[in-house]
């Protein structure tokens, strides 16, 4: 179930995973994770999910402290 942020529906990581292996069932499917960067409480993820339709890549960064 998506949840509100600034108005609009997002759906959460596990959620996404969750959708994309129910569209590409029987098909071939490929998630992998790479840490870019973590130094200085800054951490830097590299997501690259590769289908039938193409390789798709993304980004995301936290800082240690910012959250739980």
């Amino acid at each position: 179930m998506p949840i509100q942020i600034h108005g609009k529906e997002y759906f959460t990581v596990a959620e996404r995973v969750d959708m994309i292996h129910k569209a590409t069932e029987g098909n071939s499917l490929k998630i992998e994770t790479e840490i870019v960067t973590y130094e200085g409480g800054l951490v830097v993820i590299k997501a690259t999910v590769t289908t039938e339709s193409g390789t798709f890549t993304g980004h995301a960064y936290e800082i240690e402290t910012a959250s739980g």
